[in-house]
């Protein structure tokens, strides 16, 4: 079955649901940290009476620790690493199904599939190149969408790789954003995923206002289910 009735109206809606949704989530999810974070903190360390020998002992002081730092730093990291790989499969999916789009609308352009080029570079290309569509590449939220596939790769298949000089820069540039540890390691601060949401929104808008309002019309399909 195809979705019918797709305009630019419907599709902003779509996109900003998906992006409320997934920083409401983020946040909500860091609350609930927080929340035992400082239950567990107002804990005394008070080892039970019932720990007699040493390595008792010394189990219950790592177990606490381990709880601390679990619930302080690698719990929220990694909804946040997990939170910016979703996020940007949200940017590559609706550019890929604008493409789509506007080949449905235009039949007479190259097929998307015949570009070799994966995820976002391919969305761009075909919008540029074959569609003749403005596409806002020469813009600082441009700029930085390609350190988020950067970073997106790293996460992905990349790390204990050498990082791009990129990268590294941007990293280094955007201290708030990101906590450096040893040997090229960091993490994602609470800051850096509504700064990101807000920027694939912003992004996402440019690349739709460059396309004429008529290649969304009310009889276009877009998708299967």
């Amino acid at each position: 079955m195809k979705v019918p009735g797709i305009t630019k109206t419907w599709w902003r809606v779509q996109v900003k649901s998906q992006l409320e949704e997934l920083l409401g989530y983020v946040q909500l999810i860091e609350k609930g940290f927080a929340s035992r974070l400082k239950r567990a903190e107002k804990r005394p360390f008070q080892v039970p009476k019932r720990f007699k020998n040493e390595a008792a002992v010394d189990r219950y002081y790592r177990d606490r620790s381990n709880e601390l730092h679990a619930l302080s730093k690698e719990f929220p990291s990694l909804v946040r690493r997990t939170a910016f790989l979703h996020l940007y499969s949200i940017l590559e999916k609706r550019l890929l199904l604008i493409c789509e789009g506007v080949h449905r609308d235009q039949p007479h352009l190259q097929p998307l599939s015949a570009d070799k080029n994966k995820g976002i570079v391919k969305a761009k290309k075909y919008l540029k190149n074959e569609a003749k569509v403005d596409f806002p590449d020469q813009t600082n939220d441009w700029i930085e969408i390609q350190r988020m596939q950067e970073l997106r790769n790293r996460f992905a298949h990349s790390i204990g790789k050498p990082m791009p000089a990129t990268l590294d820069e941007y990293i280094k540039k955007n201290k708030s954003f990101f906590k450096v540890g040893m040997m090229d390691s960091f993490s994602l601060t609470p800051a850096y995923l509504p700064h990101v949401i807000e920027l694939v929104g912003r992004f996402h808008e440019a690349v739709l206002n460059a396309i004429p309002d008529e290649t969304f019309k009310d009889d276009l399909r877009i998708g299967k289910s």
